[in-house]
């Protein structure tokens, strides 16, 4: 069992035996609680307000270990899905999960999972969503993109 700490260490120093995951959000309160129940779950969380300080953070070297992203869509300066455009030129193997309100209002899953691909990203999600299925969906995704580079 993953025991939590209360370590203040900075965000650059993650423990490499953990996946660290890009969480990207301009309300602040559903960026806190998705690094909390992330970090929770085993993950090295590393946030972002909006797609342009996202970008900045993903291309910064030292942060080379990010293996997922969870990004939100309708943020200022640059959107979820401008991110996931900028991301894919560099990396498209990394997994991007597309959470959104207004971008998926109305679809079934199974629509909402073609548009999220249509995009570029891994894996799409209506908001409002359960915290846990974003951390369960992350474990897949991370998951899946280990068995193939392996």
């Amino acid at each position: 069992m993953t025991e939590i700490s209360n370590d203040q260490s900075p965000k650059s120093e993650t423990d490499n035996s953990k996946k660290t995951v890009l969480v990207v959000d301009d309300e602040a309160s559903i960026l806190k609680l998705t690094e909390i129940f992330l970090n929770r779950n085993g993950f090295n969380v590393i946030t972002a307000r909006d797609g342009e300080e996202a970008l900045a953070t993903f291309l910064n070297p030292e942060n080379s270990t990010i293996d997922l992203i969870i990004t939100d869509n309708n943020m200022p300066r640059m959107s979820g899905v401008e991110l996931i455009q900028r991301v894919r030129e560099t990396n498209s193997r990394i997994p991007i999960f597309l959470a959104s309100g207004d971008f998926f209002g109305g679809l079934s899953e199974k629509e909402t999972q073609s548009k999220a691909e249509e995009v570029g990203a891994t894996v799409g999600i209506a908001k409002p969503f359960d915290i846990k299925e974003v951390v369960n969906l992350s474990k897949q995704l991370l998951e899946k993109a280990e068995n193939r580079t392996s």
